[in-house]
């Protein structure tokens, strides 16, 4: 049986994907790596490629997620970030107390570093290009919102594209804890409190893209700061809020302020073609009711 760890870190490049669609083997090395860890995976990917779009990007992300996934341990965390974007060094910064990585690839860390298969072909095709992160940086302000309960691989991915495509400062509208707002709920006696969800938010935010500030908003209605802000330049979505961000723009036009820009991104329901309870905030709660006393 192979040794277990509390939390890891594993390193990977990866190469241009036509197809939009990570490599078989590249899925099972984070698939396989994930289940030799029982609290915190950190993801490091160094993508050698040019950029997909922010779409096509997300949804790469999500699939990363997607092969993560153990559901025999839903509770991992798993974080997953681009060595060229995230503004720090897993390699050097990472709290964790083992390093993964292809045979081949150099690593100087001062903790253990485990050796993982190397791959038996190049992922996808060479010389994509030169990674611009300024490509995708495309607003100066953007704005995302959500519950954000137990964060999940949905969040991550929603809240992933909405850093990456901001210059300067990213919106989240978190809900607030208002009396009654959760009552119907599936166990909501583990719904995270307010305090708790904003500060998942913001280190999940910290670990993907520094050098953005975050406001974050108490969001007491559906729209809080982008029914109004003219600062607000874009608001990322998936398509089951579609509708909601089309709105916020309505109501904009009524009170005489610009449209937004929506950006509507791939998460992680939309990559398996359906909804998976046992991925998102209810299913967690589910669980923690089931297995915690």
């Amino acid at each position: 049986m192979s040794l277990q760890y509390k939390s890891a870190l594993l390193v990977l490049a990866l190469g241009s994907t036509s197809t939009g669609v990570i490599p078989n083997d590249f899925a099972a090395i984070i698939s396989n790596t994930s289940r030799r860890v029982t609290s915190r995976l950190v993801v490091s990917i160094d993508l050698q490629c040019a950029l997909p779009p922010i779409r096509d990007l997300a949804s790469l992300v999500a699939q990363m997620y997607l092969a993560a996934y153990d559901p025999s341990n839903p509770l991992l965390d798993t974080t997953i970030v681009f060595s060229g974007l995230c503004g720090w060094d897993p390699v050097l910064d990472a709290d964790v107390e083992v390093v993964f990585a292809e045979a081949g690839v150099e690593v100087s860390v001062p903790r253990p570093v485990v050796r993982i298969g190397k791959r038996g072909k190049e992922l996808g095709s060479a010389g994509g290009g030169d990674v611009k992160w300024e490509d995708v940086e495309r607003y100066g302000r953007g704005a995302v919102g959500g519950t954000f309960d137990h964060l999940h691989m949905g969040h991550k991915v929603l809240l992933s594209a909405a850093v990456a495509v901001c210059k300067r400062r990213l919106v989240v509208g978190v809900v607030a804890d208002d009396p009654g707002r959760f009552d119907k709920k599936v166990a909501k006696e583990w719904m995270q409190s307010y305090s708790v969800r904003v500060e998942g938010v913001k280190q999940f935010l910290r670990d993907f893209k520094r050098g953005v500030e975050i406001e974050i908003f108490e969001l007491h209605d559906e729209l809080g700061p982008v029914k109004d802000d003219a600062g607000i330049e874009a608001l990322v979505g998936s398509e089951d809020t579609r509708k909601g961000c089309e709105m916020a723009n309505a109501v904009r036009r009524e009170k005489g302020v610009a449209d937004i820009e929506i950006v509507i991104v791939d998460v992680v329901a939309d990559a398996l073609g359906g909804t998976s309870s046992k991925m998102s905030s209810s299913g967690i709660r589910e669980y923690l009711s089931q297995h915690q006393q």
